[in-house]
């Protein structure tokens, strides 16, 4: 599909119907100052990926919009997706609004499928409804819309600077985006292409709580370990699919169990490739035991002083010298700059090869980025969602009429590498094919079978 740049002006190209609640226009427009102005004072840059006049542009076009467009009132929905085209146009992945609780009834009914962007074209990977769409079917157009006209709609929505981290929010969001943003409504017409043929089916899609549930079944959260054989050699294998799960201390209990277990393997492998980020110290828990030396955990990393910071948990981070700064200016953190490991028996010595995707972000990012740079091992998969300069730690506001929560992030933090602008980029990348979904095949694991048969080297 054909990216196109962000544009300079926002101006939402589908109007969603009033769903649920609703606020006047003048109550819209209180939030968006308050909104504009928390940018102003607490995201630590948000001006990076877009100039401040070309946001100014985006606020004001927006503004005369709703006054022009709008007749007294906006649905709670409404305002969601004004908000979030403004906060994706930041770019950095962390800028963004929930969708409120109170209206996801109006979700429903939900396109039933697990979408797949592969070259630039859309395939079904998971069917849950009762329709005649095959899974593995590749989807052309709905309702007479062409599904590429639908991503180039959509991507307004997604709050980042890289493509392939695009099509993953388009993966996620689409099924959600049809009724609301895009205003189709079921049944949906679909023409597809399955076997060589072209086909049109009927689609009726299913209700959020059976979604959500199918969604639950697919994502990863828990960490665990397994392992495999290859010429008679036990291979272990860590999994970490978020820093997120359960409290620290069970997390610190399995790593250390896990490399007490493992010290004396030839091999490892650690899979962040569902890893979305959570608590970054837990990844600088799991590179403690593959290295003695000190490693380096950031480039920068400076908090943007405001009252938002100071009351927010990350506070602590600043220390002492949060009392004394003023408003605006930028603390660096230099003690977070260089990580000493703890010293354990347990040391892992031998070869490992670390798997990442588009799934990797935040925190997950970080950990790779820092194994990248200290070349701790072989890195395979695809590029991570989340760049090597990003800006983390999100407070989370409530906007005072809308009651919609949004985060804005109040730090600016340069991670390990050469490519601020761009992901962790592997050693070895790995490209899936419809086949490839079609056959059920790890390509990852794979690849570190076949360099495990060539003694852990890459061709």
């Amino acid at each position: 599909m054909k990216r196109h740049a962000i544009a300079i002006l926002l101006v939402p190209i589908l109007i969603v119907g009033c769903h649920g609640n609703s606020i006047k226009t003048e109550e819209f427009l209180q939030d968006l100052d308050y909104y504009v102005n928390t940018i102003h004072e607490a995201h630590g840059d948000p001006f990076r990926m877009i100039s401040e006049e070309d946001f100014d542009t985006k606020v004001k076009a927006l503004r005369q919009y709703v006054l022009e467009r709008t007749k007294g009132k906006i649905s709670i929905v409404e305002c969601f997706y004004y908000f979030q085209e403004l906060a994706a146009s930041i770019q950095d992945g962390h800028t963004k609004v929930y969708f409120p609780n109170h209206s996801w009834e109006y979700l429903e009914p939900i396109f039933p499928f697990r979408l797949k962007l592969i070259e630039d074209e859309v395939y079904v990977i998971e069917k849950w409804g009762n329709d005649n769409i095959p899974k593995f079917a590749q989807i052309f157009d709905i309702n007479q819309i062409p599904i590429e006209t639908l991503y180039e709609q959509s991507v307004k929505l997604f709050s980042t600077s890289l493509d392939h981290a695009k099509a993953l929010w388009f993966e996620r969001k689409f099924s959600h985006l049809l009724s609301t943003y895009h205003s189709l409504k079921a049944p949906w017409k679909v023409r597809f292409g399955h076997n060589g043929k072209v086909q049109t089916g009927t689609v009726e899609g299913m209700t959020i709580n059976v979604y959500l549930a199918k969604w639950r079944n697919i994502r990863k959260s828990q960490f665990r370990e397994y392992s495999f054989t290859v010429d008679g050699k036990k291979i272990p294998v860590l999994e970490i699919p978020s820093y997120s799960h359960g409290s620290e201390a069970e997390y610190h209990k399995f790593i250390d169990k896990f490399f007490k277990k493992y010290k004396k393997s030839e091999y490892l492998v650690i899979d962040l490739r569902f890893n979305g980020g959570g608590n970054g110290y837990w990844g600088h828990y799991l590179l403690d035991y593959l290295t003695d030396d000190p490693f380096m955990i950031s480039k920068r990393f400076d908090f943007k002083v405001s009252d938002y910071l100071r009351d927010s948990e990350y506070a602590e981070k600043a220390g002492n010298r949060l009392t004394e700064a003023e408003n605006g200016e930028y603390l660096t953190i230099q003690s977070n700059q260089m990580w000493t490991p703890k010293t354990d028996e347990n040391k892992f010595r031998g070869k490992i090869f670390l798997l990442i995707s588009e799934r990797t972000f935040s925190a997950g990012a970080v950990t790779a980025a820092i194994f990248k740079f200290h070349q701790m091992g072989i890195i395979i998969g695809q590029e991570t969602s989340g760049r090597e300069k990003l800006c983390s730690d999100p407070v989370t506001i409530e906007l005072p009429n809308s009651k919609l929560k949004a985060t804005i992030p109040v730090a600016i933090y340069t991670l390990p590498g050469n490519n601020p602008d761009r992901g962790v980029i592997p050693d070895i990348k790995i490209n899936y094919s419809i086949n490839d979904y079609k056959n059920g095949v790890d390509k990852e694991m794979g690849k570190v079978k076949e360099l495990i048969m060539s003694n852990g080297l890459p061709n």
